[in-house]
């Protein structure tokens, strides 16, 4: 949708980079242990602003959690880009979720590129410690003249033409939809399948395949979901408390669509 936008951005001073390009030429390279050797390629040097995305900046989803908290090393990876790039004080923007949806759906994209593991051994974060309130604040000491922008994902379907004129400044006429998704959707029973599978042998790429096709993810068999009922409400408990502290800090400005 951001690509979509282009043409509209473009008309107003705004150079949007197509994120696998700038993934290929920049993040790669810069924050990928395995593509170091790789050289950095800045973006096209055109006048006016421009807008960079990467949801892999911050981290890879197998690196995002840490006993230590949410994203351990996300300010530090988000600097290092910046003074590659040579920006100055530029706009952050974030975009933070549910607790209770982010996790499973996190584990299950790292489901698609590493190795299995179960799911408590992937969420290794107590739970109440979860906070994308201390990510914001790591963000903002590491950019201490940036102002940094938070939206709620759940706010945004079907707001994405909103939400990129309140990032920009600009004017974004409604974009269209996508079509249906072309992203393997993950089932509670596909994932619970894997779960067993890996209590007698180890589980590999073959496997999640065959338990994607098996248990499809549909109105019937909806998306994978582990918690217990005291879980989630201590999830929701922990994010609405997180929101409450994100909207009281300084140079952050808060979404409210």
């Amino acid at each position: 949708m951001l690509a979509r936008a282009a043409p509209d951005l473009a008309g107003q001073g705004i150079h949007y980079t197509e994120m696998e390009q700038f993934r290929s030429q920049v993040t790669r390279p810069l924050l990928y242990h395995d593509h170091a050797d790789r050289p950095l390629e800045a973006p096209p040097n055109v006048a006016g602003r421009h807008l960079l995305f990467d949801e892999n900046i911050l981290a890879l989803v197998q690196d995002a959690l840490a006993p230590s908290g949410l994203y351990p090393e996300g300010a530090e990876r988000a600097l290092k880009l910046a003074t590659a790039l040579q920006l100055q004080a530029p706009v952050l923007a974030l975009g933070i979720r549910s607790f209770a949806d982010y996790l499973p759906s996190l584990y299950c994209e790292a489901l698609k590129s590493t190795p299995f593991k179960p799911f408590a051994r992937f969420c290794v974060t107590a739970l109440a410690t979860l906070s994308w309130a201390d990510l914001v604040e790591r963000l903002a000491c590491a950019f201490p003249q940036s102002p940094i922008l938070v939206y709620r994902a759940e706010a945004l379907r079907h707001r994405e033409a909103e939400l990129l004129s309140w990032v920009t400044g600009g004017q974004i006429r409604a974009l269209p939809q996508p079509g249906k998704s072309q992203r393997r959707g993950f089932s509670d029973a596909a994932v619970r399948a894997l779960h067993l599978l890996a209590k007698d042998r180890s589980v590999g790429f073959d496997d999640l395949e065959t338990c994607l096709k098996v248990h499809p993810r549909g109105p019937d068999n909806p998306a994978y979901a582990p918690w217990s009922a005291s879980e989630r409400q201590t999830l929701d408990l922990v994010y609405a408390l997180d929101i409450a502290r994100i909207r009281s800090l300084d140079r952050v400005t808060f979404w409210r669509p």
